[in-house]
């Protein structure tokens, strides 16, 4: 399959000088015929500079302004590729890198993403494999440190990993709703379930994360866990319908809110409201869902989501 490995830039090119060697290492060692793409969400000229002269092997593009990782969409509807590897500029690649990705994409008919291992810098600890969702006290979770990172999987969703271009855009990206950022990815993995579109995790795929959390730096905890919160409650109400887990989270996300309230803490009833304003938003995107395109429902997405599978993954 056609590749292009597309590294969001954001914060300059200190990241970008640790990461593109080994991307364009792997890109160059692919089976499949793949080319590194930059898009530049900072818009900045030094920084475009500094990549032609240092990569000129290495296609540069300036994002209109910066949509986070909405940045992908138009990106993608506009390149040549059948398959495109979605990364953030904070993550070096292992040897043999980009094959395990674009080989189960190529041989699995229902795959829409494949995710892969994310290790710490020093390669000791598993950062992201699979990942499962549920509702816990009637909202929104989801949970990744219960597998074996060894084995093949499927996945929920993934912030990174490699898409197949045609599908993604069918979908429509990721939605501006949940900007600046947090449950994008999953509220495009769930789309993608009831789609009939599946996402896997293929662990012979590695990267190491080798940045900070720069949303954390940009927003700070506090405000992040807000974030969290409020669009974790968006990605329900765009998403579920399920009539009894409607009805989980109608009658014990108050009661978490509550709880969490009395013990002063404040950032799920912040998250609430914030959601309120967004909520006109959130029903427009449901709305425009074609009831047709549910191939899978959501206890079954939730129940899936996560099983190991059998190779070629």
């Amino acid at each position: 399959m056609k590749t292009a490995i597309v590294v969001l830039n954001y914060g300059g090119t200190a990241l970008l000088a640790r990461a593109l060697p080994s991307l364009v290492e792997a890109a160059r060692a692919a089976r499949h015929p793949t080319i590194v793409h930059v898009l530049d969400n900072d818009n900045s000229e030094p920084n475009e500079t500094w990549a032609r002269a240092n990569f000129p092997g290495v296609t540069w593009a300036r994002a209109p302004r910066n949509l986070v990782l909405c940045s992908f969409n138009a990106y993608l509807a506009a390149i040549d590729a059948e398959a495109a590897i979605l990364l953030n500029n904070d993550v070096a690649a292992e040897p043999g890198f980009v094959d395990p990705l674009i080989d189960v994409l190529a041989s699995r008919e229902d795959a829409f993403l494949v995710a892969p291992r994310i290790l710490s810098e020093d390669g000791g600890t598993v950062q992201a494999g699979p990942t499962r969702a549920r509702l816990r006290w009637g909202t929104y979770f989801s949970e990744g440190r219960w597998a074996d990172p060894e084995i093949p999987a499927t996945t929920f969703s993934s912030g990174m990993g490699a898409v197949r271009r045609d599908r993604f855009l069918a979908l429509g990206g990721y939605d501006g709703l949940f900007l600046p950022g947090i449950c994008e990815d999953g509220d495009l993995g769930w789309r993608s379930w009831r789609a009939g579109w599946r996402s896997y995790y293929a662990p012979g795929s590695r990267l190491r994360h080798i940045g900070q959390a720069s949303f954390h730096a940009a927003y700070g905890s506090r405000r992040t866990e807000v974030i969290a919160w409020r669009n974790g409650f968006l990605l329900l109400w765009k998403n579920l319908r399920d009539p009894l887990l409607w009805a989980q989270h109608l009658a014990l996300a108050p009661a978490r809110v509550g709880a969490d309230l009395l013990r002063l803490r404040t950032a799920p009833i912040k998250g609430f409201l914030r959601a309120l304003a967004r909520l006109p938003a959130a029903l427009h995107g449901r709305a425009s869902a074609e009831p047709r395109q549910t191939r899978l429902a959501d206890r079954g997405i939730f129940a899936t989501a996560g099983d190991p599978v059998k190779a070629p993954v």
